[in-house]
């Protein structure tokens, strides 16, 4: 992969493919375009990559596929203290959840204080201090120590996906800059070496180039949303629900281990309102079932619907973009200034910010 410098490469643009992630990848495009000057040569200057001459193998003592959010902190972990680290990522954005996802992060409720990393931390609070320097806050919101972009009630800190990316480059960028930490955007694992039970290398393919490429580590680390190297590598594993005669949690299942019981996903999707027409399709199949659906284990949060109507944590606030991403509170006269995080040009959620002085 070339090396990347402020002068020479533009901002990688999104793939869209028939993958989750490259769909919500394609749908938050909002790129450095949209970021201050200063702050986009900073992130260029940070992304600056080395990599092997083909048929060589790169190597560093930690390598990580795919750049998470867990993965970005296992890379910081590791970095700090001496190791030399290799961090690939299948899109253009790295950041996981927090950012190609387009959702907010899910949390217990006393992260603003314990039950955290120092990393997680620093993060919380560079995203606030990113949008204290670049945005126009009223003053109540600039002396707001919790400030919530967002607004949303899923997360004590909903913000938009391209200040979360500015906020992990920064964070990156000394390490980047010395080298200790190397970074391959827009790099697909497509093969896995073991011997026995311990993987050694992973073949990763450059989605601009076409080429591959052998990375290796002492310690290899699955950073990627769905698991990529566990099905690659054959690896050991098991999915879902355990039970609590294997585990003694008290939260597990009285019963049998239960593999397709998993987490939901979250299909994140813009909206755009035209006023005057009219864009009802006919209902899907099982339409009535899903609409009047309740969850079996949601104590008191009620029926949800699309509407959110029923519910007491209505469904369009919850991850905080209505509204245009509901800054309408704390910024200083944006008049018809809509604010997104996706770039223009992109459908958008144009509902405009009105002046809130």
């Amino acid at each position: 992969m070339p090396r990347v410098s402020p002068s020479s490469a533009p901002w990688p643009t999104p793939h869209v493919g028939p993958t989750r992630r490259r769909f919500l990848q394609g749908a938050l495009a909002a790129g450095l375009a949209a970021l201050p000057g200063g702050t986009r040569s900073r992130l260029h200057a940070a992304a600056a990559t080395g990599a092997a001459p083909a048929g060589r193998e790169d190597r560093a003592e930690v390598l990580i596929i795919g750049a998470s959010l867990g993965g970005v902190a296992a890379a910081l972990a590791a970095v700090r203290m001496g190791r030399t680290v290799i961090l690939t990522e299948e899109t253009a954005w790295i950041g996981g959840q927090a950012i190609t996802q387009g959702i907010p992060l899910d949390e217990h409720p006393w992260a603003e204080d314990y039950g955290r990393t120092r990393s997680y931390a620093d993060f919380r609070a560079g995203v606030r201090a990113y949008y204290r320097r670049h945005y126009p806050l009223i003053p109540a919101a600039q002396a707001d120590p919790n400030l919530n972009p967002g607004a949303g009630w899923v997360s004590k800190l909903c913000f938009e996906p391209r200040v979360g990316l500015a906020v992990l480059y920064e964070m990156l960028a000394p390490h980047l800059g010395t080298g200790r930490l190397r970074l391959f955007l827009r790099h697909r694992p497509v093969a896995v070496a073991a011997d026995g039970d311990r993987l050694r290398r992973v073949t990763l393919h450059d989605e601009e180039s076409g080429a591959t490429r052998e990375f290796a580590g002492d310690y290899i680390l699955d950073g990627t949303e769905l698991g990529d190297l566990l099905e690659l590598g054959r690896v050991e594993s098991v999915v879902g629900a355990e039970s609590r005669a294997e585990t003694g949690e008290p939260l597990a299942l009285d019963g049998p281990a239960n593999p397709r019981e998993q987490m939901v996903f979250t299909h994140v999707f813009a909206l755009e309102h035209r006023p005057g027409e009219e864009h009802v399709i006919a209902r899907p199949r099982e339409y009535d079932f899903w609409r009047n659906s309740r969850s079996p284990t949601s104590s008191g949060c009620g029926r949800i619907t699309l509407a959110g109507r029923s519910s007491p944590a209505p469904t369009w606030r919850a991850r905080g973009v209505s509204g245009g991403f509901c800054v309408a509170g704390i910024l200083r006269r944006a008049r018809s200034r809509a604010i997104s995080p996706w770039r223009s040009g992109t459908p958008t959620n144009t509902t405009s910010v009105r002046s809130a002085a």
